[in-house]
C-alpha cells in the first residue's frame, strides 16, 4: 500500500523521501515536505506517513494511514504557558474536522496527528483525492494555528487575549 502512496505523490509532483523498513525503523515511512509561505525555518518542515502495523488483521482489511507532524518548538518551562497551550489546543481540536493537536509533556513538543482509514478489500479509486486533501488540510492547520502556539510559548500573547480578541 505504501507503494501506491509513493506513486500518487510522484504523479502529483509532491516532493517526498521514502524510508524503507529497517533495523531502526519498524515500518516503511514517507516524509512529505510541509510548505507554508513566510514560515520560520525551525517550525514543522515535514509530514510523516506510516501505515499503523497490525491493523489489517484486527479489522479484516482496513488499513490505518497515519499522518504525523511535529512542531519543532522548545516548549516554555512555565506551567502557566503549558496550561495556556493545552487550553488553546483543546479549543482548536474541538473545531477541527479531522486530526488533533497534542502537547506531549514528556517530550516537550506539539504534534498534529491524523489517521486515514483505507479499506484494502475495495478498489481505492479516490485514494489520490484523499491523500492530497489530507496533506492540504494538515498544511492549512499548521498555517492557521502554529503562529498562535508560538506566540503563547514566547509569551507575546496569552490564551485569554486570544479568546477576548476572538482570534479563534
Amino acid at each position: 500500500m505504501i507503494l501506491e502512496i509513493k506513486k500518487i505523490l510522484e504523479e502529483n509532483d509532491v516532493a517526498y523521501v521514502y524510508h524503507p523498513k529497517s533495523e531502526n525503523l519498524p515500518v516503511d515511512k514517507i516524509d512529505i515536505e510541509l510548505i507554508i509561505e513566510n514560515y520560520p525555518p525551525n517550525l514543522p518542515n515535514k509530514i510523516e506517513l506510516i501505515f499503523v502495523p497490525g491493523i489489517e488483521e484486527a479489522t479484516k482489511g482496513l488499513s490505518l494511514l497515519q499522518f504525523y507532524s511535529i512542531l519543532n518548538l522548545k516548549i516554555n518551562e512555565k506551567e502557566a504557558i503549558k496550561v495556556d497551550l493545552m487550553r488553546l489546543m483543546s479549543d482548536i481540536n474541538y473545531t477541527l474536522a479531522a486530526g488533533a493537536f497534542i502537547l506531549n509533556l514528556n517530550e516537550d513538543n506539539i504534534y498534529l496527528k491524523y489517521n486515514l482509514a483505507i479499506d484494502q478489500s475495495q478498489e481505492n479509486k479516490d485514494l489520490e483525492l484523499k491523500i492530497s486533501r489530507t496533506i492540504w488540510l494538515i498544511s492549512r492547520h499548521f498555517d492557521v494555528y502554529t503562529k498562535l502556539f508560538v506566540q503563547i510559548n514566547n509569551e507575546t500573547l496569552t490564551y485569554n487575549e486570544i479568546k477576548t480578541k476572538g482570534i479563534i
